[in-house]
């Protein structure tokens, strides 16, 4: 993922993207051209995009258990109520 923040929440949520979760890059300060090819690059073929791949990979497995879990405790709670 490429983030761009302009305004309000935008650059909380970019820096959570780029480097509390590990998924994405920023432009930087100047947009043009030449720059954005150059990180769609990296994110596309570089060692970049592999660890964010890798990473979004993570996220996800944590996020598939998280909703198993979610779903083993909506049952126990429907069982429980419908004694």
């Amino acid at each position: 993922m490429l983030a761009q923040p302009c305004f309000a929440d935008q650059t909380v949520n970019a820096r959570y993207v780029t480097h509390r979760w590990g998924v994405g890059l920023e432009v930087g300060d100047v947009i043009d051209r030449a720059r954005v090819a150059a990180r769609v690059r990296m994110v596309m073929a570089g060692e970049e995009g592999d660890r964010a791949r890798e990473r979004a990979r993570q996220l996800k497995l944590q996020a598939d258990q998280c909703v198993a879990a979610s779903f083993a405790l909506d049952n126990l709670v429907q069982y429980v109520l419908s004694l």
